[in-house]
């Protein structure tokens, strides 16, 4: 009988006391929900809705913290989960600069609002677009209130 084991790898006889480690693939599952959630957050960032905003912060903070788990897994950060990141990060970005023109614009008054509106277009230019608005919006026909 050989008794040689040198070149034999040790194996655990009971399976129980030593399992086996599963592969995951977290890692590249979280690498794709950051990429989703960043581009779905930089598309809302993008619409015209104030109650959407915060919705865009949310999905860009979610996309940014499942890059970082995608990092923990990988070892490193794959491309899907840097794509995320920079998603998720600009996602944020553009809450923080639509929030703070919403304070900034709520502080002001109407004649301040006007003057700068008159700034940007000037006083032909200011008109015109009030009267384009007044007629989508279907305003015209409304009498005036005496």
């Amino acid at each position: 009988m050989n008794n040689d084991f040198t070149n034999q790898p040790y194996q655990p006889q009971d399976p129980i006391l030593f399992p086996e480690k599963k592969k995951t693939n977290y890692g590249k599952i979280f690498g794709i929900l950051s990429l989703v959630l960043g581009i779905i957050g930089v598309c809302l960032s993008c619409c015209c809705c104030c109650c959407i905003y915060f919705f865009a912060f949310l999905l860009g903070a979610a996309a940014i913290v499942f890059a970082i788990l995608s990092r923990k897994y990988n070892g490193k950060f794959s491309g899907l989960a840097i794509a995320g990141l920079i998603l998720g990060i600009l996602a944020v970005l553009f809450f923080l600069a639509v929030f703070a023109f919403d304070l900034w614009l709520s502080a002001l008054s109407v004649e301040e609002i006007e003057q700068i509106f008159i700034d940007i277009f000037g006083k032909e230019g200011y008109r015109e677009y009030f009267e384009a608005f007044i007629e989508e919006a279907g305003l015209l026909e409304l009498e005036p209130i005496e």
